[in-house]
């Protein structure tokens, strides 16, 4: 994307997006996945919201993006029918919705782009379907985890653009280190009590992300 240029040696500029994207959610947790009679479905998410990005030069940028985000991970589970002996199936979904919070550093050359960072996400509505009612909780909120803190890293290239203005599209993958939610008996979202000890919630994302960009505030060295 080309620029105006105050200073074609040295110049510094700020620049202002819009930007969504959608993909696929992945809930680990080890209890979960080592759980025969539970399997982890196809799911997925989206996010949408801005950034603020500190170009230093043509090639090194600090951004800060603010994102909404829709996290579901969706499951099949079969449990043993002590009547009839046979092992029905059962639908489970559980969803969660925040802000994330991204300081990234992006490297940008030949119109393309690779970015990597800490993300912050919070937790502000948590819900939980299941096709046996015995398992829906009551109180949701006892379950909702604290902040989660996150690895974010990403890449893409420009689209199209004019000389201040361009559209980029990319993919972008997320890891969050923290527990989605808060350790309790039943193993939250198993609703189960494993013998063996509890085992954290780690949200992964991978999406499809498109942004609006426009700089400004340019500013000669």
């Amino acid at each position: 994307m080309a620029r105006f240029a105050m200073n074609s040696n040295s110049q510094s500029w700020m620049d202002l997006g819009i930007k969504g994207g959608c993909g696929i959610n992945f809930l680990y947790n080890k209890n979960v996945l080592d759980d025969t009679q539970i399997n982890e479905k196809l799911s997925t998410g989206y996010s949408i919201g801005g950034k603020l990005g500190w170009n230093f030069d043509d090639f090194h940028e600090i951004t800060f993006d603010v994102m909404y985000y829709s996290f579901i991970q969706n499951y099949k589970y079969n449990e043993k029918d002590s009547v009839t002996g046979g092992s029905p199936e059962f639908d489970r979904s559980v969803s969660f919705s925040g802000m994330q919070f991204m300081l990234l550093y992006r490297h940008n050359n030949d119109g393309r782009y690779v970015e990597i960072g800490p993300s912050l996400a919070t937790m502000k509505k948590l819900g939980f379907t299941d096709d046996q009612a015995i398992y829906v909780p009551t109180d949701l909120d006892q379950y909702k985890g604290t902040n989660r803190f996150g690895l974010v890293f990403g890449f893409g290239g420009y689209l199209v653009g004019t000389d201040n203005f361009g559209i980029t599209m990319g993919f972008r993958f997320n890891y969050d280190f923290s527990d989605a939610f808060t350790e309790d008996n039943m193993h939250f979202p198993a609703m189960k009590n494993y013998t063996t000890a509890y085992t954290q919630s780690h949200p992964i994302t991978a999406m499809l992300v498109m942004e609006a960009n426009l700089d400004f505030a340019y500013m000669a060295k």
